[in-house]
């Protein structure tokens, strides 16, 4: 058996505290023919979660977030082999996710989407020493005020955890102006910097609904970000957002 057909399946905090999560994991796992080899247990650094999520760690609040979840946390890692091991798990994911998962920062598990990620991931897992460069991006939100920062992260982490981002979008413009907004999410655009674009345009926007909406279009595919009955004001938005190569688009609510 060729390296490339093994794979694993960590369990995160959100799917460790529901057993009908782990069942469904390891039904799929069964299902795919996926074979079981061995159980382990690893508790992740800041470092570590820094190392193995590091387009998700590069603004201040994702990172926070990211660190309130996962740092210093027991968690099940299960290891597979079978044919297309990778393809199969990160199949999993998708279907785990798209059933159990809230956000990113409640997702249920992790897996490697490649053989590159794999080797990365154990060496990771095994503490095996590396050098981890802290190369801070030099965005807007990272200049932003630390404390500022530290109580969206707070907010947030308490709020991801009890949303449903379905419910969120139908209830933000519950009284609906003539037109929308809606930013349509491009996976290749880093979610902090739709947040940067959106504050740098107008500074009274609350950051953390921003971020909340951001994670709802990344979680929808799309969401509603401004309502207005002046068409002039949405579509001098939209202009700014497309100039930074954002999707978006404008309908009529009514």
């Amino acid at each position: 058996m060729v390296l490339f057909d093994k794979t694993f399946i960590v369990l995160k905090p959100d799917a460790i505290r529901n057993p009908v999560i782990c069942k469904f994991v390891v039904y799929l796992t069964k299902k795919l023919e996926l074979h079981f080899t061995n159980e382990d247990s690893i508790k992740l650094t800041k470092n570590m979660i820094r190392f193995i999520w590091e387009n998700e760690t590069v603004d201040v609040v994702s990172r926070q977030l990211m660190f309130f979840y996962l740092s210093g946390k027991k968690l099940p890692i299960l290891f597979f082999e079978g044919k297309d091991a990778i393809k199969k798990s990160t199949l999993i994911k998708k279907i785990v996710r798209s059933k159990y998962g809230k956000s990113h920062y409640s997702n249920c598990i992790h897996t490697p989407s490649d053989e590159k990620e794999y080797f990365q991931n154990i060496l990771t897992f095994n503490q095996i020493a590396f050098i981890y460069e802290n190369k801070v991006a030099d965005c807007y939100i990272n200049r932003l005020d630390a404390d500022r920062l530290m109580r969206c992260s707070t907010l947030l982490w308490g709020l991801l955890n009890n949303i449903d981002f379905n419910i969120f979008c139908s209830s933000v413009y519950q009284i609906c102006l003539k037109w929308k907004l809606c930013l349509i999410i491009d996976k290749k655009q880093k979610l902090y910097e739709l947040v940067e674009f959106l504050l740098k345009y107008d500074l009274s926007w609350d950051i953390e609904i921003l971020y909340l909406m951001i994670y709802a279009a990344d979680w929808l595919g799309e969401f509603p970000i401004m309502s207005s009955d002046e068409y002039n004001k949405l579509h001098k938005l939209q202009v700014y957002l497309n100039s930074y190569n954002v999707k978006t688009k404008i309908f009529a609510t009514i």
